[in-house]
């Protein structure tokens, strides 16, 4: 395309009319002729009109249609800065500021929103961290790089934030157990499927399986002592809401068993407290 066709596309894109994109620096009449072509632009009515639309100057000013080249030129840099910092939030702000995605981009996309999706999760926003997971599946069609390592865990993750009661109802763990035989979610998926034998390195998943040992033994009075160990531990490393959900429900079906109701009742709070943040 040449220039004064750049120019019309964006700015029909935008929604834009001839007179509010030539506002009080050119001519409305002007404009039209930059668009047909039977003007050329001046250097500091181009750079306007760059500035207008959100087009890098540089590419009003080649003969190459692919925008996203030069405005990748403008922004990776500030993408990568993000995205090594561990900023995902930020890193997907910046990512979504160009027009469109190629498979570098889309690949970025993913990961960031997997992260965003499992920080949400950590937070006990269930919506939001679905919200995210689901953009990293859709990101995850659009790259020619490998996501796998990505995509295994989301099952999981998702049936998590679909039914924090009983999330084992919206997957099949033993199908997913063997995509994540060597990754770091084996372990909690192993917990999710309610495997007491399992040897769990993870502090508060090994407090809670032991914990859920001594409840099947009808010992409540032991278990209570652990569960609050459990509950300690999730507090301090920052576990998932769905783990600290369990804890508290456990919590609960102890005191009651103790008949002790009024520590039922308080562990039964912290669980709505909990579902209020899931809706968020």
């Amino acid at each position: 395309m040449q220039i004064g066709q750049k120019i019309k596309a964006a700015r029909k894109k935008q929604g834009l009319t001839q007179e509010q994109l030539a506002g009080k620096i050119i001519t409305r009449n002007m404009l039209s002729k930059i668009e047909n072509g039977v003007a050329n632009p001046s250097f500091d009515t181009l750079k306007y009109l760059a500035e207008q639309l959100g087009l890098p100057f540089t590419y009003l000013c080649s003969n190459d249609d692919d925008i996203i080249f030069y405005e990748k030129k403008e922004i990776i840099e500030e993408i990568y800065l993000a995205y090594s910092a561990k900023k995902y939030s930020s890193c997907i702000q910046r990512a979504k500021r160009l027009s469109r995605t190629d498979s570098e981009i889309a690949y970025i996309l993913c990961d960031c929103h997997y992260k965003e999706g499992l920080d949400c999760l950590k937070r006990g926003s269930l919506n939001s961290a679905l919200r995210n997971f689901e953009a990293c599946e859709s990101y995850s069609k659009e790259t020619v790089i490998d996501t796998n390592h990505i995509l295994v865990g989301l099952p999981m993750y998702k049936a998590i934030c679909k039914n924090v009661n009983a999330p084992l109802l919206e997957f099949d763990p033993v199908e997913t157990s063997k995509f994540l035989l060597n990754s770091v979610n084996f372990e909690y998926i192993r917990y999710l499927s309610g495997d007491l034998e399992y040897n769990y390195e993870n502090q508060t998943l090994k407090h809670h399986v032991e914990a859920k040992k001594l409840i099947k033994a009808r010992d409540y009075k032991s278990a209570i002592s652990i569960l609050i160990t459990a509950c300690d531990f999730a507090k301090s490393f920052g576990y998932d809401a769905y783990t600290v959900f369990s804890i508290y429900s456990d919590l609960e079906n102890c005191y009651k068993q103790l008949y002790d109701f009024e520590k039922a009742y308080l562990y039964a709070s912290k669980k709505l407290s909990l579902i209020e943040g899931f809706k968020s």
